[in-house]
């Protein structure tokens, strides 16, 4: 449990001044002066009580404040995605008077979540203490805002309203880490090291490693024609991969406009980056180069070769958010025609039937480049679903490479059942 308290170093500030009681005060005066005037005696004495009354009332005020003291009690500070917060805030009136309103604003969590912790406006007598508690569930990956964003002591006559100085926690909620041990891209490379089949290898043309017989939904851009010719019989030359394996997966978290504030986006956004960093974590932990790239607002890219970079790439998980970006295949084709891709092996990863997407991976089942689009189903309709998995069928009968990533629950269980 983290505790933090009230910093009586900070000063404190006018919040308002409420006009309408300090109209009704002033009327209440010139009407105790008029009586005082007339008829004397006990309500003059009353008057001049009356004009010391606001003084009174600051100077209680200033004295309430210097005794009010609130403590934050968070139950974790690095929550996960699925996690939940415990908050507590804690008010004590430790001054000798009471507090007669002193009411309180919390942050906005994140903008769909702006009524998870409801104000409170409430008195507090002397010596008291007030509690509550709120559980605050992490259910998106993204940046929370927890705690205080105001808290205000009115004075007994309701003339003034201090603002006390407060602060709040921000939260960096991480996607989930979801292992997979098994994932097959491609048939012709193997990783330098072992005798583990390559995932990612830049093969190398020139280093013809063998043949081996073709199966079902490989890619055909290896056939051995003349061996296929002469014997009936359909095989794939085999090549080693160049001295370093890489690579590029590219994100499509686009939404349209009317998306832009759902829960289905939220859901759909998460499990597209829960993939990629599967991914991440699979090949950084083979020593394999990995570049991640992202046309988001602003452009998301990492790069890395080794286990310990999967932390940086993690800790950066909070930069990678949908909106209405560009196409990760103008990114794509912006970096060949640059010299930029280090890499032929290239995974997209999407939730979207884009025509220039699918007619690039279709063109690289003929070429040196591998393309693998990884898409991501998670919300879409089960009508939709169909329609798009026909559609699959007819591009992997061609050598087409397509993951059909179900849902959140199945990320691990669709990728490693892919070529096994």
């Amino acid at each position: 449990m983290k505790l933090t308290f009230f910093d009586k170093t900070k000063t404190f500030s006018i919040h308002q001044v409420k006009l309408k009681a300090l109209g009704m005060y002033i009327f209440s005066i010139i009407l105790i002066y008029l009586a005082g005037s007339y008829f004397g005696g006990i309500l003059l004495f009353l008057y001049y009580s009356f004009i010391l009354l606001p003084v009174f009332s600051l100077i209680l005020l200033f004295f309430v404040i210097r005794g009010i003291k609130f403590f934050q009690y968070f139950s974790t500070d690095h929550p996960v995605k699925g996690e939940t917060i415990e908050y507590r805030v804690v008010l004590s009136n430790e001054s000798l008077f009471p507090v007669s309103e002193i009411s309180s604003k919390f942050m906005t969590i994140n903008p769909l979540m702006p009524d998870m912790i409801p104000n409170f406006r409430l008195s507090l007598g002397q010596g008291k203490t007030k509690e509550f508690t709120y559980r605050i569930s992490c259910s998106y990956r993204g940046i929370y805002q927890v705690g205080l964003n105001s808290l205000h002591i009115t004075d007994i006559m309701g003339l003034v309203t201090i603002n006390l100085p407060v602060w709040h926690r921000t939260f960096y909620v991480y996607p989930r880490i979801i292992a997979i041990y098994r994932f097959s891209f491609g048939i012709e490379g193997f990783l330098n090291k072992g005798e583990d089949k390559a995932t990612t290898g830049l093969s190398d043309n020139t280093l013809i490693k063998g043949i081996q017989e073709y199966k079902k939904s490989e890619p055909v851009r290896h056939m051995y024609w003349k061996k296929f010719a002469a014997t009936g019989r359909p095989v794939l030359k085999e090549y080693d991969t160049s001295t370093t394996p890489e690579v590029t997966i590219y994100i499509d978290l686009f939404h349209t406009y009317e998306e832009e504030r759902s829960i289905k986006t939220l859901e759909r956004e998460d499990v597209t980056v829960e993939i990629c960093t599967a991914l991440a974590k699979y090949f950084l932990y083979k020593n394999t180069g990995v570049t991640i790239r992202c046309p988001c607002n602003p452009l998301f890219s990492f790069k890395g070769n080794r286990q310990e970079h999967f932390e940086e790439y993690y800790k950066q998980t909070t930069n990678i958010f949908s909106g209405q970006n560009e196409n990760p295949v103008d990114l794509f084709r912006v970096d060949l025609k640059n010299g930029t891709l280090e890499s032929k092996s290239i995974i997209f990863i999407t939730h979207r039937i884009d025509t220039e997407l699918f007619n690039v991976l279709e063109e690289s089942i003929t070429s040196d480049m591998q393309i693998m689009v990884i898409f991501n189903h998670s919300t879409t309709e089960e009508q939709v679903q169909k329609k798009n998995k026909r559609f699959f069928h007819t591009l992997q009968d061609k050598g087409a490479m397509i993951i059909d990533v179900q849902s959140s629950h199945t990320i691990a269980e669709d990728m490693e059942r892919y070529g096994s």
